[in-house]
């Protein structure tokens, strides 16, 4: 049987409080290990959440200076920074890139590009497409239509907001023009949204 005696006991006591220390510091500084780990992760998602969003913010920015209207976050930016990238390309009839377009030519490639629906080759036959809304009802994206050349509808544009829309000009190429302009209001038609479902 082992006995113990005064000074045997103050060496186990002192072994026992020495191990209880280290155990509890190791402890401590794993989880503080981990708490300053996860304040890392949580600062770092933070610092790219709050770069994410002033990218976006000035992407919003270059996209009000380029289209000259303003944005507000809420718009179709892929829509926006699909037109930015086609603004003062040729008129060509019948033409399909960037050396010169025609109206629904480009009305196609944006449809195509941004809702990823393929439209009738025409102005004219793309009414077919649409469903006939009002004036006052329009919406981003929707198409507007004129009659420029004789009694027929020969010209289509995608309205953006506030009264803008954007089209290949047969004068001009590819240009943000305002439907209370003199021209537009003499020559509008009728406005369709496509089904997009």
């Amino acid at each position: 049987m082992i006995t113990f005696n005064k000074t045997h006991k103050f060496y186990f006591y002192i072994t026992f409080i020495f191990l209880f220390l280290f155990i509890s510091c190791k402890y401590h500084h794993g989880n503080n290990t981990k708490k300053k780990e996860h304040i890392k992760n949580s600062t770092k998602k933070n610092v790219d959440s709050k770069t994410s969003v002033e990218k976006e913010n000035l992407n919003l920015s270059e996209l009000s200076l380029k289209t000259g209207i303003s944005m507000t976050g809420n718009e179709n930016v892929l829509l926006y920074q699909t037109i930015s990238e086609w603004l003062g390309t040729p008129y060509k009839y019948g033409g399909k890139d960037k050396n010169g377009i025609d109206c629904s030519g480009f009305v196609i490639i944006v449809y195509t590009k941004v809702y990823n629906y393929n439209l009738n080759n025409s102005s004219f036959k793309m009414l077919n497409d649409t469903k006939a809304i009002e004036k006052s009802n329009l919406q981003e994206g929707d198409l507007v239509f004129f009659k420029t050349y004789k009694d027929e509808v020969s010209h289509v544009g995608i309205y953006l907001k506030d009264n803008k829309f954007v089209h290949a000009s047969s004068s001009k190429g590819v240009l943000i023009s305002d439907l209370n302009e003199d021209y537009w209001l003499k020559t509008y038609y009728i406005a369709g949204r496509v089904n997009l479902k």
